[in-house]
């Protein structure tokens, strides 16, 4: 979505309305999640089992939205 923050991290108890993000200050769980969600597109699947096939190319990193000190030189 345009405008948004490529990374969004909120403390879905205290702030139900998104409003305050915490990403800059939890970098360590930005990188577990990120880490997580790359593991699960990688085995087409989050649930126990064998790995399987996405049925779409996955990309986690729509473009633009990939954090800067993420992105490869031949990226621009």
């Amino acid at each position: 979505m345009l405008g948004l923050p490529p990374i969004q991290l909120y403390n879905m108890h205290d702030d139900v309305g998104e409003r305050v993000n915490l990403q800059g200050q939890n970098l360590e769980v930005v990188t577990n999640l990120t880490r997580l969600l790359e593991k699960y597109v990688a085995a087409g699947r989050s649930s126990r089992g064998s790995p399987q096939k996405n049925d779409v190319l996955v990309n986690i990193w729509k473009s633009d939205s990939r954090p800067l000190n993420n992105k490869n030189a031949n990226d621009d």
